[in-house]
Formats: structure tokens, C-alpha cells, sequence
């Protein structure tokens, strides 16, 4: 039985890779990428540099499509499509971002101790 996460599609990722060992490597490189990437736009906004805010939204909108991520996907986009368009209001997405970084973080964890797969 798979399990269902709120933040991410399992079932997609199986899908496009095919096996698990696959997709847990990514799961690991997705999560350590988000973190780096939480506290750079975390800092950038600190700082008011917009230029590095839109550059991390970007990064974080590929990075989180690999893994189907589309809440926090959807939101990195509004944040760097706005930024780039030159609607500085748009910084006020960070707060909601980060925390759907962080809620994707924790459920990609989950998944990687749960020892879930087909090959389970």
C-alpha cells in the first residue's frame, strides 16, 4: 500500500524513474537542496535583494518539479514570474514558500524512512 503525502506525488515519481533506488536518491538531493535554498531567500529577503529572492525562486520551482511538488512549485512561480516582472509586492509569498519548503522537507523525509516501495 502506498501512502499518500500532501506535498508531493509518490506515485508520479515512480512513474517517471521507475525504481525506487532512483527516486530516493533524488528525494536526498531534493531535500538538501531546499534547505540550502530556504535559508539563501530567507537571507536574500532579509537583505532586500530581490535579484537573489528571484533567483532562488527559480532554482526552488525546477528543483521541486523533479519530485512533483506542485503547491510549492505553483508559489515559487507567482513568486519569480512576479519578482521578474517587476512587482516587488510579490516578496510577500516568501513566508508561504518557506513554509511549503519546509512542509515538503519533512514529508520527503518521511518517505525516505518509511522504506516505502515497490521492491519493499
Amino acid at each position: 500500500m502506498t501512502i499518500s503525502y500532501a506535498t508531493f506525488d509518490i506515485d508520479d515519481l515512480m512513474r517517471e524513474f521507475g525504481d525506487v533506488d532512483t527516486v530516493r536518491e533524488l528525494v536526498t538531493i531534493v531535500r538538501t537542496d531546499l534547505a540550502a535554498y530556504a535559508d539563501r531567500l530567507s537571507a536574500a529577503l532579509a537583505a532586500g535583494d530581490y535579484a537573489t529572492v528571484r533567483e532562488t525562486a527559480h532554482a526552488i520551482k525546477g528543483t521541486v518539479s523533479n519530485v512533483s511538488a506542485r503547491a510549492c512549485r505553483d508559489l515559487a512561480d507567482r513568486l519569480d514570474g512576479g519578482l521578474k516582472a517587476g512587482k516587488s509586492d510579490v516578496v510577500g509569498l516568501v513566508p508561504g514558500l518557506l513554509l511549503e519548503c519546509q512542509k515538503l522537507r519533512a514529508e520527503l523525509g518521511l518517505w525516505l524512512e518509511s522504506g516505502q516501495g515497490p521492491d519493499r
